[in-house]
């Protein structure tokens, strides 16, 4: 019966647990080992295997996420959504990137070449002053004068985008990656429409490779411009009951409160007088 005097416990604490399998490691490390061996376990362990035992790392394993990419003309390579520098001579190589929870190192032919704090806000470039060239007209193809002359063969609307693309930039080359992509929207979607759409983002303050982008794919540089739109409207016909913008400034111009009072004389003047009762 449950509760009975023989009755099994339920349950077995935790710590008389703990102690029967300490006192079973115990007995297995200081017993004689099986199959006729004179030795015991721990014996085995003190004489053999703690001698060769190293200590621990002082520093805690990192997991390292290694990633394949070519360092871009602005000497930056990407990783998500954020640019590292490299040392400029090394720009459309093929390097590492080897990164952890803090560090992201780059490797360029198993030699580490770049080392960064790892950055997760907005920040979205990080570039070592060391690995800025001293002219960029002498190690790179591209230079903001360039840019900036080949958007002027498009259109002004366009030459203006790449020129603030630039100036919008801590450094200039830093620009050179959406300067170079309006150059494949310009493949992509033909010279017209690239500066129509440049036009746009101008007009609606969203100067960035992204907004030109979008313009594009939607179709929004097929449509006209606010401006240009009202310039399409015709002038309303000319008539005796549209005063114009300039009849409010007249003097002819009455205010409001005479308007009311006028109103208020008009109808108590031809409201009937009421017939007064026989006393």
């Amino acid at each position: 019966m449950w509760g009975g005097p023989h009755a099994r416990p339920a349950c077995v604490a935790a710590a008389d647990l703990h102690g029967v399998t300490d006192l079973q490691r115990r007995h297995a490390e200081q017993s004689v080992g099986r199959r006729g061996q004179p030795t015991s376990r721990r014996d085995l362990f003190l004489e053999i295997e703690r001698p060769a035992l190293k200590p621990l790392p002082t520093t805690r394993y990192e997991f390292t996420e290694i990633k394949r990419a070519t360092a871009n003309i602005d000497y930056h390579v990407e990783l998500d959504h954020h640019f590292y520098s490299v040392p400029y001579q090394l720009v459309r190589q093929k390097v590492e990137i080897w990164a952890t929870a803090t560090t992201v190192e780059i490797y360029f032919r198993h030699r580490r070449v770049a080392s960064h704090v790892r950055e997760y806000g907005r920040r979205r470039y990080v570039t070592d002053s060391v690995h800025m060239p001293a002219s960029h007209r002498a190690h790179v193809e591209w230079t903001p004068s360039r840019l900036i002359k080949w958007a002027g063969t498009i259109n002004a609307a366009t030459a203006e985008v790449v020129e603030k693309i630039l100036q919008s930039r801590p450094h200039p080359e830093h620009g050179y990656r959406a300067c170079l992509g309006l150059m494949r929207l310009a493949r992509v979607y033909g010279h017209e429409r690239l500066a129509a759409a440049c036009a746009r983002a101008l007009a609606v303050k969203a100067v960035s490779y992204t907004s030109v982008n979008s313009i594009l794919k939607q179709n929004l540089d097929r449509v006209p411009l606010p401006g240009a739109q009202l310039s399409l409207v015709p002038p309303p016909p000319a008539h005796a009951n549209l005063r114009g913008p300039g009849y409010y400034s007249s003097a002819e111009m009455v205010s409001v409160g005479e308007v009311l009072q006028a109103t208020y004389d008009h109808f108590r003047s031809t409201d009937p007088q009421p017939i007064e009762k026989e006393a």
